[in-house]
């Protein structure tokens, strides 16, 4: 069963750039006054994930900056954790010409464990349609890695995505941008 948002079923082609004013972006080490768009879900335990605008409060984790402004990242805690955010329902229309998910993201600190991301099409999260593991750049200023999901199998079905991320400690901030559905 698909979960609802207060934001409706979207179709594709759709875009999640973070920088609307539904993403405010938080400060310090807590992450502090962030809050997500009502259109994704996410649990309120931590670690948990937040909007961020420039760096990460951890010197030696996450990205300086966004992609393109705004992004979301896993707030690290103090002790291992995973963390998951969940986009709304999104319609993949079967005249979509191979749809895919495009995702930008920054894994930088030595407490990083993993990034991964399933598909719900109703019938129940996918084990892992996509998933790496480790320290994915060597510095806060290193760029954004870009890598796509082809979603064909779901052509003509309504989907959710969830981005999901575990790590050690402080020095796991995991980030994610420029989420998109395209064809």
């Amino acid at each position: 069963v698909l979960a609802s948002t207060d934001c409706g079923i979207k179709t594709a082609p759709y875009t999640e750039s973070f920088n609307s004013g539904q993403w405010v972006g938080g400060t310090g080490f807590q992450n502090t006054g962030a809050s997500i768009s009502p259109c994704w879900t996410k649990p309120t335990t931590s670690p948990e994930w937040g909007t961020r605008q420039g760096p990460t409060a951890i010197f030696s984790s996450g990205p300086s900056g966004g992609q393109d402004g705004k992004y979301i990242y896993i707030v690290s805690g103090s002790s291992n954790g995973f963390a998951s955010i969940t986009s709304p329902q999104i319609i993949i229309p079967a005249s979509l010409n191979q749809p895919h998910l495009f995702f930008y993201y920054h894994m930088y600190g030595s407490q990083i464990d993993s990034l991964s991301v399933q598909i719900n099409d109703g019938s129940g999260w996918t084990a892992s349609s996509w998933s790496i593991q480790g320290q994915q750049q060597t510095s806060k200023t290193a760029a954004w890695k870009k890598d796509s999901i082809d979603l064909s199998a779901y052509s003509g079905d309504t989907i959710q995505v969830r981005f999901g991320g575990s790590q050690f400690g402080f020095q796991g901030d995991i980030a994610v941008d420029e989420v998109s559905i395209l064809p």
